[in-house]
């Protein structure tokens, strides 16, 4: 008995649900008759027939919540990019603004020792020059007291060749007194 009312609510409503079996593969034209035909037939009952549009209304404003949400957290998402993106930059400026104060500083402080070392150098090449000068000069008061100690020694020595020389010429003298008398 079910089988027979089965076959009784197909063959009443077949045209109906031909629409929704066979509607993909039919053609543009054949849709249209069916359509035409079944609203002919069944026109009030085709309107509770209609598919419950709501669902999926609502399935389609899910999707442009999620969409909205998506893409407000992509907007997010890329201001924080920036904002981290500028952060990084202020903080590669603090960086490099704290490195070019130190190699300020540092450089500064090079150059004030170099200048110290120039100026250590300058002050010793001076005291050297002026220690070769009085050495120089103590070189030369030496000499003097060299020259004056070589004439000494030299007075002293023509002194004793004179007192040699007029021994020898008195001996001379005696022995040419001792031939002359001889």
């Amino acid at each position: 008995m079910n089988t027979k009312k089965n076959n009784e609510t197909q063959n009443k409503y077949r045209h109906l649900l031909d629409k929704y079996v066979d509607s993909t593969h039919a053609d543009y034209h054949t849709r249209q008759e069916r359509e035409e035909e079944a609203r002919s037939r069944y026109g009030h009952l085709l309107d509770y027939a209609k598919p419950n549009n709501k669902i999926y209304e609502d399935i389609l404003g899910m999707d442009d919540a999620c969409r909205r949400v998506r893409q407000q957290r992509a907007e997010d998402y890329e201001q924080a990019n920036i904002r981290r993106q500028e952060r990084i930059e202020s903080e590669k400026r603090e960086q490099q603004e704290r490195t070019d104060r130190n190699n300020a500083f540092v450089n500064s402080y090079l150059e004030k020792k170099e200048a110290e070392r120039k100026a250590a150098e300058e002050k010793r090449k001076e005291a050297e020059r002026e220690q070769n000068f009085l050495n120089g000069i103590q070189r030369m008061i030496n000499a003097r007291d060299e020259a004056s100690e070589m004439i000494v020694r030299t007075n002293a020595m023509l002194q004793r060749d004179e007192e040699r020389r007029k021994a020898h010429e008195e001996k001379m003298e005696w022995y040419r007194r001792q031939e002359r008398k001889g």
